[in-house]
């Protein structure tokens, strides 16, 4: 961000001695000349940042808050699924849950895993336990931790 700021200085500078040499130059054929030299004075001043100074750090910066928000966003995408997803299987057996937890970890090689499934429910529902938590270990491979209320 440094650099960014240096290089904008370095225009409003270039831009102030060109309008202050711009002013103070004799009119006629030297005064194209002196304005030749203070567009090619802005032009470098323009250019020069893309030659020099190094922007890595910057873009460093902004590449990895870039992928903290696609990791947060991609693990709110496979929560949401999987809860839909076990919203469906319940459904399937006029089951409604009165809460859905699932537990979603991004892997080093970005995969990603489900690492646990919560399930509350009316103890009414109690009974068909053993079929949900075969069905949702079927769909997830994983054994569902069903609570009653």
């Amino acid at each position: 961000m440094d650099s960014i700021t240096a290089w904008a200085m370095a225009i409003c500078v270039a831009l102030i001695g060109g309008g202050v040499l711009s002013l103070i130059s004799p009119s006629g054929n030297l005064k194209k000349s002196v304005s030749f030299a203070i567009s090619l004075f802005f032009l470098c001043a323009i250019i020069t940042p893309f030659i020099t100074l190094n922007f890595s750090d910057d873009i460093e910066f902004s590449v990895s808050q870039s992928d903290e928000v696609k990791g947060e966003t991609t693990v709110r995408l496979a929560r949401a699924t999987a809860e839909r997803g076990v919203r469906e299987i319940l459904k399937s057996k006029d089951i409604i849950p009165q809460k859905i937890d699932v537990g979603i970890h991004i892997n080093e090689d970005k995969s990603i895993s489900i690492t646990y499934i919560e399930i509350m429910l009316s103890e009414d529902k109690c009974i068909y336990e053993s079929e949900i938590s075969s069905m949702i270990n079927d769909y997830f491979g994983i054994k569902a931790d069903i609570k009653y209320a």
